[in-house]
């Protein structure tokens, strides 16, 4: 289970700046599940889908699955594209949650569940964003970060 924590550390907040929650400065989602049936290597046969193993340092696109049948609601609701934050929300490896990579390419997806897209809310950056999820524990612990409980 994923627990949810909001630490405020205001010790390490530079003056005139202002500690917030990440869903304060940006849109969260999660990933979408699937019928393993619907899960093919051919790229003709369907819309990429990211999962976990495709967030390393940055975006792997080795190993890309694609899911075909999918609904135009679910490929609208469950999209992510250039821009975007991908974070392991859950994972059997604890060590895991938490990694984080950026979406460079421009190219439209679909996030699996167990991974947390995040976009910046207007008004902030979405590099910048990426930046602050990745730069634990100098700018994390004002914001929000996921607690594993076994």
């Amino acid at each position: 289970m994923v627990k949810m924590v909001k630490l405020m550390n205001t010790e390490l907040t530079p003056e005139g700046w202002e500690s917030k929650a990440i869903g304060d400065i940006s849109n969260i989602h999660r990933g979408m599940s699937w019928n393993a049936d619907n899960v093919t290597d051919r790229p003709d046969m369907g819309i990429p889908v990211l999962r976990i193993p495709n967030v390393q340092n940055k975006l792997s696109l080795d190993d890309l699955k694609y899911l075909s049948d999918i609904s135009e609601q679910d490929k609208v609701r469950y999209r992510v594209s250039q821009g975007y934050s991908l974070m392991v929300g859950s994972n059997g490896n604890k060590d895991r949650v938490g990694n984080c990579c950026y979406i460079e390419q421009d190219i439209e997806f679909v996030l699996a569940s167990f991974l947390l897209a995040c976009s910046a809310k207007e008004g902030n950056d979405n590099k910048y964003l990426f930046y602050l999820l990745t730069s634990y524990p100098i700018a994390l612990p004002p914001i929000v970060i996921p607690l594993v409980k076994s």
